[in-house]
């Protein structure tokens, strides 16, 4: 922890310094990865940050599906069953990767804005042994004692 925060504000500028009080250490195993996701857990700071050990990975971001409820059926491949011309609001549209980062031994990437977690997700993929080291700020009141 004392590494991240000691090392963040020269990376990223006095304008983006940030503590982190929480890390997330995931170990990859060659062929694995994480599929899709956001760090949008309730209190997560606008900053996260991780640093990524071991074989290179890719980094895919893409725009959280919109949930809608006036989306029309005619997307959908079966009509079995009768329909108000309206999908369940859990349906989502999947969009597109819209960029893909290269991940090398020793890279330090940084997720910045609440804008980031909130409309964005994000997956890694990697043919190799690879552990990432993920710092971000959670606020303390919503943080559990165990």
């Amino acid at each position: 922890m004392e590494a991240f925060n000691e090392r963040a504000p020269r990376l990223i500028g006095h304008a983006l310094s940030n503590t982190f009080n929480e890390i997330l250490s995931c170990c990859y195993l060659p062929g694995t990865g994480m599929n899709f996701h956001a760090d949008d857990e309730k209190g997560v700071g606008p900053l996260v940050a991780s640093l990524s050990l071991g074989s290179a990975a890719i980094m895919s971001f893409k725009q959280k599906p919109a949930k809608t409820k006036t989306e029309k059926l005619s997307d959908q491949t079966s009509f079995d069953q009768p329909h108000d011309g309206n999908i369940p609001e859990a349906k989502t549209m999947s969009p597109r990767t819209a960029m893909k980062l290269l991940i090398k031994h020793g890279d330090i990437v940084l997720q910045v804005g609440p804008g980031l977690q909130r409309d964005w997700l994000h997956a890694v993929e990697t043919d190799g042994f690879r552990i990432a080291a993920t710092a971000r700020n959670i606020r303390p009141e919503v943080m559990k004692p165990w």
